[in-house]
């Protein structure tokens, strides 16, 4: 059965991250680099056409901060950034949790993800092991995903992202053994089940056309949080 917040209160953390993407300066020494750790972020950008039109940068007038992703052209052409170092792991009688707000411009023609997950360059191809919330077949379904050493439970959430509509989606991971996972607040999936407690991850947003025209993730924060 669905739960809602009510008045929820945000424990204070032993550890947390936050990511308000006030500024996204795109070089060695910014925010985020395509160099390994030259930035806070590493961008890895899939270009079918090798014709640099993608663009990723902090929106103008903006409050609050935010990032926009903007594919180039082409069918799975794609964007993905992930933070550097592997800063966050599921331990034992520990909790951790990860938080975003974002949104899709047009929700049918994209895949895209959003958790943590272990450094790798396919992260929507071929990523072994990750936590969050995904789309990989360009439904505007929002998935909700659990992986560890390339076994995963996924599932439908029954939520689907609308166009350029921000959605905030959420798992809460209690140890090595339950993750709850909510959309705008509601819960939508328990698991119990492949829960990657065997790798440390970081926090990881991807975005890729499902289709022959460029797509735009719009991302206001990201959040992770819990027991030291």
């Amino acid at each position: 059965m669905a739960r809602e917040w009510v008045n929820y209160k945000r424990p204070a953390p032993d550890i947390e991250y936050m990511e308000d993407f006030f500024s996204a300066c795109v070089e060695n020494g910014g925010k985020i680099s395509e160099t390994g750790d030259q930035a806070e972020w590493l961008l890895t950008v899939i270009d079918g056409g090798t014709d640099n039109g993608e663009i990723v940068k902090a929106a103008d007038d903006a409050h609050g901060g935010l990032l926009t992703l903007t594919c180039n052209d082409a069918d799975n052409d794609a964007l993905e950034l992930q933070l550097n170092g592997e800063s966050f792991a599921l331990n034992s009688g520990k909790n951790l949790n990860f938080e975003c707000r974002f949104a899709i411009t047009d929700m049918s023609e994209t895949d895209w993800f959003v958790g943590l997950a272990i450094t790798d360059t396919d992260v929507l191809g071929a990523v072994t092991d990750s936590i969050g919330f995904r789309c990989p077949d360009g439904t505007g379904d929002i998935d909700t995903v659990a992986e560890m050493d390339s076994t995963e439970t996924a599932a439908d959430s029954g939520v689907d992202l609308v166009d350029a509509t921000y959605v905030v989606v959420r798992v809460e991971i209690k140890g090595t053994s339950r993750a709850r996972f909510y959309v705008d607040g509601v819960e939508v999936a328990d698991v119990t089940t492949n829960l990657p407690t065997d790798e440390a991850l970081t926090p990881t947003l991807c975005v890729r056309n499902d289709g022959a025209v460029a797509q735009t993730m719009t991302v206001d924060y990201v959040r992770v949080w819990g027991d030291r």
